[in-house]
């Protein structure tokens, strides 16, 4: 990089008050899906969490990208954003978007192991259905048709119209925001790679910042870099559209799983064995049955952990990238580490997704108390009665997470479960 070359700082957007709000953000969006998922079971409620908890990232990914273009274009005033923080942005916002398919792996979960209406099974044509029902429903597909000769009025057909967008809209309203935040970002991104030059605030002729991709560093004026960049943003450019690859990508790994948990039956079984043992080994419950049915006509959901964790993968590897780009540009970069109103107010925002993340975690921490307690309490009238609907409703219990061998957590003064057992000897 040339020694004459400095670019204009922007704390509120490399600032570390932004990028820890960010990182923060992202991280606690994990936190209560690891809980959910302990007893590899998604309630409708759970799943309501999640999706407020996405909607909340997504706003805050949507003003960061906005406030780009803002200054981008100079509204209001002289352009006071680079090329290379447009850059840095739309880490962020990759990172920001992989909210939506946290949601989307947690509803896959949800619809495979409901226990309302059948699941939905493991194929290509049933999820294939599912997804484009909504869409059907847009179109009026799904609506009869009229015997009458009676034409319907134009009034009637636009507020039809209307409905029908409305309930597409907000039926997944985590998938709409989604794809309208990554065909934003995908807008910004062609905008900026078609001539990096002409972005923004200008760098200068000498200026050629070092951005990190995948870890390895890559100059500002690569080609190869410009034309990568350009034809992975061609494919998020086009609302709808761009949420199909990640949709194929995620299915593929339920669906395979789940096709191979049928074809290699010895095989799977060997592994559930060990895991239960290993499961046994650590005193964990609720997570691993270490005699599965194989057989259980429910889908297995086992590789949706793995779609979760590639997105922690891809998270992290966007920090890093993030981080790494900043410290290599460091001698360049003058006032990013001054504190403004930016970086206060993006801390102080974070007080929201933090409460609505502990908020969740209460919530699961107190159902599972309220099925341990019911427990208890249904054992007890049972040393007095004994009958059908009481040991059935006791399994109903255990199988949403209650242990039978341990003590209750709410109220260290009673009796552990082991010992009531003496009161039916």
């Amino acid at each position: 990089m040339a020694v004459d070359c400095t670019i204009p700082s922007n704390p509120d957007v490399s600032g570390i008050g932004v990028r820890a709000a960010i990182y923060a953000q992202n991280i606690a969006c994990f936190l209560p899906v690891i809980v959910n998922l302990w007893d590899r079971k998604i309630s409708k409620d759970e799943l309501k969490g999640i999706k407020d908890q996405s909607i909340g990232m997504l706003a805050v990914a949507f003003a960061i990208l906005l406030t780009t273009i803002i200054l981008a274009k100079g509204a209001g005033g002289d352009q006071t954003i680079t090329s290379y923080h447009a850059a840095v942005v739309l880490d962020l916002s990759w990172m920001n978007n992989t909210s939506t398919w946290i949601w989307f792996i947690l509803f896959v979960h949800y619809q495979s192991k409901r226990d309302d209406r059948p699941p939905i099974k493991a194929n290509w044509s049933d999820w294939r259905d599912a997804l484009l029902a909504p869409l059907l429903e847009l179109l009026g597909r799904n609506e009869g048709v009229g015997g009458g000769t009676e034409e319907i009025s134009i009034v009637k057909r636009i507020r039809g119209i209307a409905q029908r967008i409305w309930r597409f809209l907000s039926e997944k309203p985590v998938l709409t925001l989604g794809s309208i935040h990554l065909s934003l970002m995908a807008t910004v991104g062609i905008w900026l790679w078609s001539d990096p030059s002409k972005f923004g605030m200008p760098l200068g002729p000498s200026c050629d910042p070092t951005l990190t991709v995948i870890g390895l560093p890559a100059r500002f004026s690569s080609q190869p870099l410009r034309i990568a960049s350009l034809a992975m943003y061609s494919l998020v450019l086009i609302p709808g559209l761009n949420l199909i690859f990640p949709f194929i990508f995620f299915l593929l790994l339920h669906i395979s799983y789940n096709w191979s948990r049928g074809r290699h039956i010895r095989f799977w079984g060997c592994i559930d064995k060990a895991l239960g043992a290993i499961s046994n080994a650590l005193g964990l419950r609720g997570q691993t049955s270490s005699t599965p049915s194989t057989s259980d006509s429910s889908p297995h959901t086992a590789f949706l952990i793995v779609g979760l964790a590639l997105l922690v993968a891809i998270n992290t590897l966007f920090i890093v990238d993030i981080e790494l780009t900043l410290r290599r540009n460091k001698g360049d970069q003058n006032g990013d580490g001054q504190w403004g109103f930016g970086q206060v107010l993006a801390l102080l925002l974070l007080v929201i997704p933090l409460r609505d993340a502990w908020g969740a975690l209460q919530d699961i921490w107190e159902k599972l108390e309220g099925f341990q307690k019911q427990f208890d309490d249904i054992l007890r009238r049972e040393c007095l009665a004994t009958s059908v609907q009481v040991v059935e409703e006791l399994e109903r219990l255990v199988k949403n997470g209650a242990d039978p061998k341990v003590k209750s957590w709410y109220n260290p003064f009673r009796h552990g479960i082991m010992d009531n057992m003496d009161l039916m000897m």
